[in-house]
């Protein structure tokens, strides 16, 4: 009885024993979880404030992003704004162009024309006074003849270029295709030309604008260009009428042209370009030095016709 009292006794204070280790270990584990849920709140609280903190500057930068789209949008209104009206004005000068060339082209042809028509009339009503005998004023009333003659034509050749009404009375190809042969016989330059007929394709001021711009092209080669040969190719591809004018000239630079006073440099490139645009066409230069030039330029089909 005695050694099983004493052992329930053991196993009693045993038990408290591990009672109480549990115990403390259930308090250590109660310390550590209230640490871990400290940290834990530390870290939910830090996240917050990030977050906080994260969506204010957002929300500042987006702002911002805001402010910067809506002027950016205004300035391309305004930017769009100005080149319709830089198109108007555009538009507005190349027909009071027209409309100045049209009314020197009519005081060339009817007074200077008719003026030298009366001066030719005088001289050969002189040249029929002169004794026959007398050769030497005979011959130099017949070379003055001549000479009035070729400032005639070249007054006449005048007349027709500045006016556009060669469009209208000869029709788009013809008036293309007399200012091809008219450069070659006046420049002495070999000129290939391959153009479909493209009058149905085009009406109005486009004709107008696409006969000046290539027009302007010739001009470009006779003055600049030193060129011997010139090819023109004319094709309809799809909704355009693609022009092609190559010469085999001394070229330029075009990254310099660029860069040069345009007061300097004339505006032949630039006023084709924009008779180009204001049509809904494009106008492209390919030249480099020694190695001739390229221009090509596109007008878009405004009457449907056949290929």
């Amino acid at each position: 009885m005695k050694d099983d009292s004493r052992k329930t006794k053991e196993q009693l204070i045993g038990e408290l024993a591990e009672m109480r280790r549990q115990l403390a270990e259930q308090q250590a584990g109660d310390e550590k979880r209230k640490q871990m849920d400290d940290a834990l709140q530390k870290a939910f609280d830090d996240l917050e404030i990030i977050t906080i903190e994260r969506t204010e500057k957002l929300q500042k930068t987006n702002e911002k992003l805001v402010r910067e789209i809506n002027e950016r949008k205004r300035m391309e209104k305004a930017l769009r704004q100005s080149e319709t009206r830089l198109r108007r004005l555009s538009s507005q000068l190349f027909n009071a162009q027209e409309e100045e060339r049209r009314r020197l082209s009519k005081e060339l042809h009817d007074q200077l024309g008719h003026d030298l028509v009366l001066l030719k009339s005088r001289l050969n009503s002189i040249k029929r006074k002169l004794p026959p005998h007398q050769a030497e004023p005979h011959k130099e009333l017949s070379e003055t003849q001549e000479y009035v003659d070729q400032i005639i034509g070249n007054v006449r050749r005048i007349a027709t270029e500045l006016s556009p009404s060669i469009v209208e009375d000869l029709g788009l190809f013809a008036s293309l295709q007399w200012l091809a042969e008219n450069f070659a016989h006046q420049h002495a330059i070999k000129v290939s030309l391959d153009m479909a007929d493209i009058d149905r394709f085009f009406s109005g001021e486009t004709r107008i604008n696409l006969y000046r711009v290539f027009q302007e092209t010739l001009t470009n080669i006779s003055k600049h260009a030193q060129a011997k040969k010139v090819s023109i190719v004319v094709k309809k591809k799809k909704d355009y009428v693609i022009f092609r004018v190559k010469d085999d000239g001394k070229g330029f630079d075009l990254k310099q042209l660029s860069q040069r006073d345009p007061a300097r440099s004339g505006m032949g490139l630039t006023a084709m370009k924009e008779r180009a645009n204001l049509s809904g066409g494009d106008f492209d230069v390919e030249s480099s030095p020694g190695k001739g030039t390229v221009i090509c330029f596109k007008f878009p089909v405004r009457e449907k016709g056949g290929a």
